[in-house]
């Protein structure tokens, strides 16, 4: 008889949970620093459909922290190509959607429309405003992790937010509103905007640091609620705070305001 690979985790929560993740379809959307960490523990966990949805490619600054990569690995290779080699080498059975493109392209929304559960893994506020919209309207749980290293004052660690009908990034104030727009300004507005104010490269839509150890706490913290919730032992928490600098997790009690317009009425809409 073949030996059960997932003995141990169905001790947890049993047998119809294991098929329940067998039998659940998975979005991971940016499989970058935290994305890759999400996809691997997915693999591992016996998830039977993940949608690798990603636009990016491997450059050299990638290669310590990205799950999957290695030195050999050319620079220029689909970062969504690495994380399918990654749970092919897992798990064979898993069945993957590798798409190789932009959040913000029809493909890529089309195969995110056929999700159960989403994970949102964005270094920006501009596509992570877009897919808070998407989430609500289409009624689909959506975790939202983010992850922060701050030179001047030394903090850093990261935060996962639950996205359905009790709150969102919008009414959680957790969108920023300038970054957003510099992130939708077209090439030649930047072009512009950098010419006359001389405005920081980091407002630009570069990336700040990232190291792999933070972001891999972030992307466990968010695995396990997602594991907890499919299998039906508890909601997620709705706001997780990692703070790295005094190693505590903590929820953020944090109240949505009231009467957000994505939570009322882009909710379930089905018009995105």
């Amino acid at each position: 008889m073949e030996n059960d690979i997932y003995e141990r985790q169905k001790r947890f929560f049993g047998f119809q949970g294991q098929e329940i993740l067998k039998e659940a379809r998975v979005s991971v959307i940016g499989v970058g620093g935290t994305g890759s960490h999400v996809v691997q523990q997915l693999a591992y966990m016996g998830v039977g459909e993940i949608s690798l949805i990603d636009m990016d490619v491997l450059e050299p600054s990638n290669k310590n922290r990205l799950i999957g990569s290695s030195y050999n690995h050319p620079e220029g290779k689909p970062k969504t190509e690495i994380s399918k080699e990654l749970v092919g080498f897992i798990n064979p059975k898993i069945k993957i959607n590798q798409i190789q493109d932009s959040i913000f392209t029809e493909i890529a929304i089309n195969e995110a429309k056929k999700s159960d559960f989403i994970f949102t893994c964005f270094d920006n506020d501009g596509p992570r405003a877009y897919m808070n919209e998407f989430v609500q309207a289409y009624e689909i749980p959506c975790l939202d992790i983010a992850s922060g290293i701050y030179t001047e004052s030394m903090d850093y660690g990261g935060r996962i937010i639950f996205i359905d009908d009790s709150g969102c990034l919008a009414c959680l104030n957790e969108l920023d509103q300038e970054e957003i727009r510099l992130y939708n300004e077209s090439t030649e507005q930047k072009k512009d905007r950098k010419s006359i104010y001389g405005i920081d490269k980091s407002k630009l839509n570069d990336s700040g640091p990232s190291v792999i150890s933070i972001n891999g706490v972030i992307a466990s913290l968010a695995v396990t609620d997602f594991m907890l919730y499919i299998t039906g032992i508890r909601l997620p928490t709705k706001y997780t705070v990692y703070d790295g600098k005094t190693g505590m997790v903590r929820p953020n009690t944090t109240k949505p305001e009231p009467g957000c317009y994505f939570c009322k009425e882009i909710r379930g809409s089905n018009t995105f």
